[in-house]
């Protein structure tokens, strides 16, 4: 019988994984700046994840404006293309993650939706954002990966996805909304390197955070759980003090090259289990923690965005040469654009370096 040894407490979690350096608290703006704006203005997907909704997840196509509009520093405006479901004041929290194709790091932005005229579009009030390190794009390889994809472009047949739906812009309309994974859906789980994960705690505010791997970054167990590793990260463990407060998650598994995205809701408990974890060692490190998740719905969803012949090819990246790097940018967030910023930029640039060349 496998040991399985459930975390449930943060007393217990920071045993695992030490505190972290109360710095990083600083790296947290509550507007748009000058590097947060910089790099929405080259990013091509934004991810939205909704908290309360039992969709969870869209994609955004950032060049289009009648999909994303900035407003102000705090706000900005997005269409949604699927249902939003509003259950309770906490449905309204929102979480995207901002990606530029062939660039690492990401940007995280936590906010507040409220509805407008129309029924599709939002605007977002900004709570809180900041940048998200490279580790685990890296660890994935999602912008230079040439695996061989069982999910490829006219490959996939499903009876309630209609031809003519292809070219509706974000969405299908015949997207099937299912309580349990399928064998379509666990094989697109273990061919997925990148995953971004929802979290929300007891206010109902939400966080999107991602996860990587070079080959799956999930597996499926019998029993239909699905288990992910937790890699060395910041020590700041959002997701994990999240998970601790209310156990909700939303998934979001992506496989490169392919223009689909596939959505699991459900509830995650973090657990220590040496034997179940054995099979995600890298380097002879075995991961001390992982997340076990009880699927509540599950839905395969295809992206025109995704699936647009520019937005994997390595050729069609944008030109990314005048982008503050992550630690320079990192940096002035913790100790502004000052001297102080300036003279820990260098500093900081080591420890992401470091970071980088110790993925595991």
């Amino acid at each position: 019988m496998i040991n399985i040894e459930e975390i449930t407490t943060e007393v217990a979690l920071r045993r695992v994984i030490k505190p972290y350096p109360k710095l990083l608290d600083k790296r947290i703006q509550t507007k748009l700046d000058k590097y947060s704006l910089e790099f929405i203005q080259l990013a091509r997907a934004g991810v939205v994840y909704v908290g309360g909704s039992r969709f969870g997840f869209d994609i955004l196509d950032l060049q289009n404006p009648d999909c994303f509009a900035l407003k102000s520093d705090k706000h900005f405006v997005i269409r949604i293309n699927k249902e939003v479901q509003q259950t309770n004041a906490a449905s309204l929290q929102c979480s995207l993650y901002f990606l530029i194709p062939g660039v690492g790091h990401g940007l995280r932005v936590n906010g507040r939706m409220t509805g407008n005229q129309e029924p599709d579009l939002f605007e977002v009030e900004i709570r809180s954002l900041y940048f998200q390190c490279a580790r685990a794009a890296v660890r994935s390889g999602l912008w230079h990966s040439d695996k061989a994809l069982p999910f490829e472009r006219g490959d996939f047949q499903r009876d309630s996805f209609e031809q003519g739906n292809f070219e509706r812009d974000n969405k299908v309309n015949d997207e099937v909304v299912e309580e349990n994974l399928t064998a379509q859906h666990i094989q697109f789980i273990e061919a997925s390197p990148y995953v971004l994960l929802g979290t929300q705690d007891n206010k109902g505010e939400t966080e999107l955070s991602p996860r990587g791997d070079p080959n799956c970054v999930a597996k499926v167990l019998e029993q239909g759980q699905i288990l992910i590793p937790e890699r060395p990260g910041n020590k700041v463990a959002i997701s994990l003090r999240n998970i601790l407060a209310t156990q909700l998650v939303g998934l979001s598994f992506f496989i490169p090259n392919s223009e689909f995205f596939l959505t699991v809701t459900g509830r995650a408990k973090i657990i220590s289990a040496p034997e179940l974890l054995e099979s995600f060692g890298v380097n002879n490190k075995v991961p001390k923690l992982g997340l076990l998740i009880e699927v509540d719905s599950v839905c395969l969803s295809r992206s025109s965005l995704l699936a647009s012949s520019d937005f994997w090819a390595a050729d069609s990246f944008p030109d990314t040469s005048s982008l503050t790097s992550f630690p320079k940018a990192l940096a002035a967030h913790m100790n502004g654009d000052g001297w102080l910023g300036k003279v820990s930029a260098p500093v900081v640039g080591a420890v992401v370096k470091k970071d980088l060349n110790a993925l595991y």
